[in-house]
């Protein structure tokens, strides 16, 4: 489901590391925006909805270690939840 009415260059970000915020952010501090990227990444793969791009965020998350969960929030999209593996 793509989440309508939304200013995909100011939205702002979280990410938790066990809970605990480790990062708050806004996707106007994403080195390209929101249209860039998806522009990018379509000239090379046909984007269908549910897709998902990772890009990444902006600043830095801190050390994990196999066993953590690493969360991101995006507001008015939703939680990204990714269990951290030995690789």
């Amino acid at each position: 489901m793509i989440a309508g009415g939304l200013d995909y260059n100011r939205l702002k970000l979280e990410g938790r590391l066990n809970g605990k915020v480790v990062q708050q952010a806004s996707t106007s501090q994403m080195i390209f925006n929101v249209a860039a990227q998806v522009s990018f990444v379509s000239q090379f793969v046909t984007l269908m909805p549910g897709d998902i791009i990772y890009t990444g965020t902006p600043g830095a998350t801190g050390m994990q270690k196999p066993g953590d969960l690493f969360e991101v929030e995006i507001e008015g999209v939703g939680i990204l939840r990714n269990p951290v593996t030995a690789g």
